[in-house]
């Protein structure tokens, strides 16, 4: 008969790696009227490669949230991942966000001029070697 147990945990992160999803459009040549039919890719999939919208997420939380330089930033990827991202991919990551985010942030700024009271914090931080 048993008499209890002793557990111990052990909490870690899985393995990084990043998942690829082929996604292929069959077309079907009908010999009757020569049509070519093809299948439609699923919503989003736009190119014949891209980066997912969970690396996009990633990428631009630590590079807004963690102020990581998009350099430092694309050497993480790599040593994470094996992802090879330029600096340049990284921004328009970043720019494509912000596009995303627009109209929310107009009405934020609507709402903030709008308000009596602001509590704003204006301390600077540096951006492109010059306060701000």
């Amino acid at each position: 008969m048993g008499s209890g147990y002793q557990s111990r945990q052990v909490f870690d992160v899985p393995e990084p790696k990043v998942v690829v999803t082929e996604h292929r459009a069959h077309s079907c040549h009908c010999p009757k009227c020569q049509t070519v039919t093809s299948a439609s890719f699923p919503e989003g999939v736009t190119a014949p490669v891209q980066y997912g919208a969970r690396i996009c997420a990633f990428v631009v939380y630590l590079l807004n949230c963690h102020f990581l330089p998009e350099d430092r930033l694309a050497e993480l990827l790599t040593d994470l991942f094996g992802l090879k991202l330029v600096p340049a991919t990284i921004a328009r990551m970043s720019a494509a966000c912000a596009e995303r985010f627009r109209s929310f942030a107009d009405i934020v700024r609507q709402y903030v001029a709008a308000a009596r009271v602001k509590h704003l914090d204006e301390t600077g931080f540096r951006i492109g070697g010059r306060t701000q």
